[in-house]
């Protein structure tokens, strides 16, 4: 029997680098309230930033901009050194519009503010389709270059088996 939409048994794991527990807690009520079964882990510094992402496997990535020591953009460039792809969403309370808008392009996915939660379920949402289609895309080219490959050693082979 079908489920209807409403009860939907997603499941989801989220790393949340935030220095806030009640933060935390807040933004993965934002996933139990849209009928998530959330794994969830806090991290709120470098170390314990790259033994999640070393040690867990996640589907989205939450960080507030700004904690002591640590920060979303320091987040992303230890992200991106373990070369992984994954949704990264900065949850903020307070950014300037620059703050963000260099967030964006050194790699984050999205800005939320902590006081408009409610586009927080939705954005994961699309920036995990968006991780899958760039996964899809990856293996879809890395294929078509094992083939041009295969192909090319075909064709400069050709050469002596004809003359033989």
């Amino acid at each position: 029997m079908a489920q209807s939409p409403s009860h939907k048994c997603n499941a989801i794991s989220l790393l949340i680098i935030e220095d806030s527990e009640d933060d935390a807690l807040l933004l993965a009520g934002c996933f139990r309230r849209a009928d998530y079964k959330i794994d969830v882990r806090r991290v709120e510094n470098a170390e314990g930033t790259r033994q999640a992402l070393l040690t867990g496997h996640w589907d989205a990535i939450l960080s507030d901009h700004s904690m002591p020591g640590f920060n979303a953009t320091a987040a992303l460039e230890l992200m991106q050194e373990l070369q992984l792809d994954l949704p990264f969403i900065i949850v903020s309370g307070v950014i300037d519009e620059e703050t963000a808008i260099a967030a964006m392009r050194a790699g984050a996915h999205d800005y939320l503010s902590k006081n408009h939660l409610d586009r927080l379920v939705p954005a994961v949402e699309r920036e995990i389709r968006e991780a899958k289609n760039r996964a899809e895309r990856r293996t879809a080219l890395s294929t078509i270059q094992e083939n041009e490959a295969r192909f090319r050693a075909l064709v400069s082979n050709i050469p002596g088996m004809v003359f033989q």
